[in-house]
């Protein structure tokens, strides 16, 4: 007696469906970082203490292309068939980047500027990215690329950290 084979559907890298995902993922991906680094920059013209953080953008693309650009062809071949085997994509997983998005906007522009809310806003912008990292390339590129991206997040968390500082000061100087 023959064994039933199972109709499971596997998806390619080269599948249109899987296609189509990835471009409306790089869609989503240049509106949110578009969106950080556009709030980022009011940020650092507006607060001289860290005005260090126009370098930070740079230094983090130039991360991110350096480890990409050092990986061999075989290493693409590689990880494009691990990403589609390891996280089955779905439409509405672009979707609930909106539904993240949207309070952090609202609040945002109530609370004008945050420092919170800035680094929530940034967080789920490299948060987003490396499951995108995952998704195309499984874990070995998203160990390649989580370097550059969670750099990023460096100017976040000393802009914080100086807020907090520079509040116990001033409350200390009182």
């Amino acid at each position: 007696m023959p064994e039933a084979a199972e109709s499971k559907e596997v998806r390619v890298v080269g599948d249109p469906a899987i296609r189509s995902l990835q471009y409306c993922y790089g869609a989503v991906l240049l509106l949110l970082w578009g969106w950080s680094l556009g709030i980022d920059s009011i940020f650092w013209r507006d607060n001289a203490n860290y005005s260090y953080g126009w370098v930070v953008a740079p230094l983090t693309l130039f991360f991110f292309w350096r480890r990409v650009q050092s990986q061999s062809a075989g290493f693409w071949s590689e990880i494009g068939a691990a990403g589609a085997i390891e996280w089955r994509p779905s439409p509405w997983l672009l979707a609930a980047a909106g539904l993240v998005i949207f309070p952090l906007e609202v609040t945002r522009s109530e609370y004008h500027q945050s420092g919170l809310v800035l680094w929530a806003i940034n967080l789920v912008t490299v948060g987003i990215t490396l499951a995108g990292a995952y998704w195309l390339g499984g874990r070995r590129l998203l160990e390649r690329v989580l370097f550059p991206f969670l750099f990023f997040l460096t100017v976040k968390l000393l802009q914080i950290g100086g807020e907090r500082i520079g509040q116990i000061m001033h409350h200390e100087s009182h």
